[in-house]
């Protein structure tokens, strides 16, 4: 009977969570197309990279802080003393190091524009530089959720985001407000948010000691110092596409690729809440070296997400011209973005079948390694665009990124432990570890 109400716990929590992402997918829709329609490419072109730059320099404001903060609160789950001083230490470092990586992402705005050729996109980085800030500390607040088990808060959460940037987004529109302006959605959304998520774990904030702190504020500091890497390439891996981009291109021709990108981006969030519906279970499995279970539950949830996500991949690629038409003015230009999200489709089908255990390496204390697997994918990323952009434009950037994330299942198992990697993947063909 326990296992059974366990199962049907963890259905109601991932249904929980597929209903928010979905949600989230239809507001983010809406959303790409208020700004398409209203503010053309160029506008949405530079409004995408300083999405691009916001969420790569998140990384560096996090310090990779949340993941530590997830590692050690799913091995201290029944320890709620413990637990506080977890949380609260890993807030108190990303609210010193976000901050001094704010400011400095303010005072980067005229390099950045003279870079990208972009003046929009100084304005951008200046509006949201709030927004990073209090970006980086949600990260953490989300990351003890999702830590804690408390998925269902995790998906309101997600969803009330989702819904105060647009929700800020058709103000500006009713407005009247320029492009340059539609970064500000960015920190007047994550402010809210931050209210929000302080009063769900609002009592996580006490601790019975400030000195019980400090031996935390180490631990953490190390972990994120070596899950850095890891986070940071993450995001630049699934954004260096937009940055080359813009460095050879302009405006216009960014806004004509993000609109597929973003749309792609979409459907790479469902797997990435397949893989953190699993993240507890699998930190428990390696921890107690029940590797044979951990291969098992592979080979069971890597077919069921193929199938979903090729689904999901039709029925998506079945309503883009539907989209298309909405955006598109007289000279059709976003039509060009069809191709682009096929291509960026098909390379992230070829990972989905094994995107849930991408984190293994950093679940089972290896940070570094997995840092190291996310730099070399990234590197591929950027070596494949800067050969491919100058050539094929946007569908070269669309090219690099989909190889890019097809990579994944060649390069993974080279970066897990051979045990460990034996026991997951001994199901697949696996490339030779020298």
């Amino acid at each position: 009977m326990n296992v059974k109400r366990k199962l049907s716990s963890t259905q109601i929590d991932l249904g929980f969570n597929f209903i928010s992402l979905g949600l989230t997918a239809v507001i983010g829709i809406i959303a790409n197309l208020l700004i398409s329609k209203h503010y053309g490419p160029e506008a949405f072109g530079a409004f995408n990279q300083v999405f691009a730059l916001y969420i790569v320099s998140s990384q560096l404001a996090v310090f990779g802080l949340h993941t530590s903060l997830m590692k050690y609160s799913a091995e201290y789950l029944h320890d709620e003393e413990s637990n506080r001083h977890i949380f609260v230490a890993a807030l108190l470092q990303t609210a010193l190091i976000a901050g001094l990586t704010a400011t400095l992402y303010f005072f980067s705005a005229p390099l950045v524009s003279f870079l990208l050729k972009s003046p929009l996109t100084a304005e951008g980085i200046r509006l949201s530089a709030l927004g990073l800030f209090f970006f980086s500390l949600n990260k953490v607040l989300l990351a003890q959720l999702v830590a804690s088990l408390r998925f269902r808060i995790n998906a309101l959460c997600m969803s009330f985001r989702a819904m105060a940037l647009l929700l800020t987004l058709v103000v500006l529109i009713l407005r009247g407000s320029g492009g340059h302006r539609l970064a500000v959605t960015f920190s007047v959304s994550e402010l809210s948010l931050f209210f929000v998520l302080a009063f769900f774990l609002f009592r996580k904030f006490r601790v019975s000691s400030n000195k019980a702190l400090y031996p935390w504020f180490k631990a953490h500091f190390k972990f994120g110092f070596q899950s850095l890497g890891n986070g940071l390439f993450v995001e630049l891996n699934s954004r260096i596409d937009v940055i080359i981009l813009g460095l050879f291109l302009g405006d216009r021709d960014v806004g004509i690729y993000s609109f597929a990108a973003v749309l792609a981006e979409g459907l790479f969030q469902f797997l990435v809440i397949i893989r953190n519906q699993y993240h507890t279970q699998i930190v428990r499995l390696i921890s107690q070296k029940q590797y044979s279970d951990l291969g098992l539950l592979f080979k069971r949830i890597r077919k069921k997400t193929l199938l979903f996500f090729l689904l999901l991949s039709f029925v998506t690629s079945s309503c883009f011209p539907a989209l298309l038409h909405i955006v598109n003015g007289p000279e059709k230009t976003f039509s060009h973005s069809f191709g682009v999200f096929i291509i960026l489709l098909l390379g992230m089908i070829v990972a989905s079948p094994i995107f849930p255990f991408s984190n293994i390496p950093l679940q089972s204390g290896q940070p570094l390694k997995q840092s190291l697997f996310i730099m070399t994918m990234t590197a591929t990323n950027i070596i494949l665009n800067f050969l491919f952009v100058p050539l094929l434009g946007i569908y070269g950037a669309a090219l690099g990124a989909g190889i890019a994330n097809a990579s994944m299942i060649y390069f993974l198992p080279r970066f897990i432990a051979h045990g460990l990697r034996e026991a997951v993947f001994s199901s697949i063909s696996l490339p030779r570890q020298n």
